[in-house]
């Protein structure tokens, strides 16, 4: 494809004609992420009354915010879900009885209709995507409920008499539906992550703003009682700034995924060369002072810019993808006392396996609007970043996460704040030698594209384990602070990070 022709690959927001100096920085100040309008639900959430800061609500003030939610748009929803039998219609009745037991303060009563609400919207995913509004409308409300009964419930664990396990072993399902062998404490803080990501699926201006003093609620019910569950913030750790002495893979020159200079690289060429080729690209020099100027390269320098948000919630997994300790729920403040700051301090020495922890695929911008000005959407996205389709997460973890080989259904950019990782991509065409079944599917016609491999491509084993892999083709780097690496759909590939990390990551 032409350069020129490329222009037709463009959305609304890509500013890439520009060509002046001033032209340039009006088209990176359109595409500030703290004005863009993809985070624009999120800064509608957390504004005014419901900021973060201010919020004092308890669960009986967030039940009637939810309730005046629920009444004001109950006709349109229960509309909708009338014209999809049977799950539509199931989720209409289940949400009314579970709002009718929420009025009564019955909280169990209340949670399950609440489960009950939420599986029926699952069920309607096994037939593809909610075909109208009306069921995230009643997905989300359901959440917001089951928030407050977790919360008020005198229950070890509200509504835990329902019939619970036909989407147990779904991993996409909501953890209401979920988790029987987890804690209330952690079921609630799961459920409000729920709650938070269907925030994110809201067209633009339609999300409901109770929902951020749900959040808090968890937030504030999540947080330790004892002085030694708040031990002091670890101020000043710094993430390493050079490449650990030890464990740092040799890369073969003639597997160095190309770099490019984004002073020369515009987004059409980047488009006709890379995107419509799907040839994976390391860019240089975009995010630093002489193209985007991203704040976050000095704020996640060290961990002092969490100290603010310590009591936000995140998900967390403990070890690795080949290692697994578990999966869990903690705050940022948790987080980096007890995982951060040690492998921070071991730098030189690998941190041992049960500091080894990751916050992955997090849409911490949508949970913590202030971040958003540390950061622009690059041009490289093409203008094609949309609710509807598209994710901007955090990734952040210690030295020595591994993730498996595994491939997303989205182009993906990933920039590298603070820290460095080892990042091997594989084509599609190396699909044979990764030992991957040919469809993984998870929900009736709806194919898991998230599909991982087995193998296990650094183990010393992995010729015996896995032989044909070592068949297997591929591409690899280093990424630097300030790289930015773009991965072509469906492509594997396969992260290790040799140091603590930040990254975000565009899925378009």
């Amino acid at each position: 494809m032409a350069t020129a022709d490329a222009w037709d690959a463009f959305g609304r927001d890509d500013g890439a004609r520009a060509t002046t100096a001033r032209a340039r920085d009006d088209a990176r100040d359109a595409r500030a992420a703290a004005t863009h309008a993809f985070f624009e639900n999120a800064r509608e959430l957390w504004s005014g009354a419901r900021a973060r800061d201010g919020a004092t609500r308890d669960a009986r003030a967030v039940a009637e915010e939810i309730a005046r939610a629920h009444d004001a748009g109950w006709a349109s929803t229960a509309a909708e879900l009338e014209e999809f039998a049977p799950s539509g219609r199931r989720a209409r009745d289940a949400l009314a009885r579970c709002a009718a037991n929420a009025r009564a303060e019955t909280w169990d009563a209340c949670a399950r209709w609440a489960k009950r609400t939420i599986e029926a919207c699952g069920e309607q995913l096994g037939r593809g995507n909610w075909p109208v509004s009306g069921f995230l409308e009643a997905h989300t409300l359901a959440h917001g409920w089951l928030v407050v009964a977790g919360v008020a419930a005198t229950a070890s664990d509200a509504g835990e008499d329902v019939d619970e396990g036909a989407l147990e072993d779904d991993p996409t399902a909501s953890a209401a539906c979920r988790g029987a062998e987890w804690s209330a404490r952690e079921r609630l803080g799961r459920i409000g992550l729920d709650l938070l990501t269907a925030t994110t699926l809201f067209e633009r201006g339609c999300v409901p703003t109770w929902c951020a003093s749900a959040i808090l609620l968890v937030e504030r019910a999540f947080q330790p009682d004892d002085a030694e569950g708040r031990r002091a913030f670890p101020l000043n750790s710094a993430i390493p700034t050079t490449l650990p002495m030890s464990g740092v893979p040799t890369i073969e020159p003639s597997r160095q995924i190309h770099f490019e200079d984004a002073r020369s690289l515009t987004a059409p060429r980047f488009y006709a060369d890379f995107v419509a080729s799907e040839t994976p690209v390391v860019i240089r020099g975009h995010l630093d002072e002489d193209g985007e100027n991203w704040a976050a390269l000095d704020v996640f320098k060290n961990l002092d810019a969490f100290e603010k948000y310590a009591d936000t919630i995140v998900p967390v997994e403990y070890g690795t993808a080949f290692d697994s300790h578990g999966v869990g729920i903690t705050t940022l403040g948790s987080f980096a006392r007890d995982f951060l700051a040690p492998s921070n301090a071991a730098h030189d020495g690998a941190p041992t396996s049960d500091k080894v922890a990751y916050v992955s695929q997090h849409p911490i911008f949508h949970q913590i609007p202030e971040l958003q000005s540390t950061f622009t959407v690059i041009p490289y996205t093409l203008g094609r970043l949309r609710v509807e389709t598209s994710a901007v997460n955090l990734w952040l973890g210690t030295a020595g996460t591994r993730t498996a080989i595994h491939r997303d259904p989205y182009l993906n950019l990933l920039c590298q704040v603070s820290g460095y990782k080892y990042v091997r991509i594989y084509a599609v065409s190396e699909t044979p030698h990764l030992y991957v079944a040919d469809t993984d599917t998870l929900r009736g016609s709806n194919v898991n594209n998230f599909t991982r491999s087995p193998v296990d491509p650094e183990s010393p084993t992995v010729s015996r384990e896995h032989p044909r892999a070592l068949a297997a083709k591929f591409l690899e780097t280093i990424l630097a602070p300030g790289d930015v690496l773009f991965m072509p759909k469906g492509h594997w590939h396969y992260v290790r990070s040799l140091t603590s990390s930040v990254s975000v990551n565009f899925w378009f």
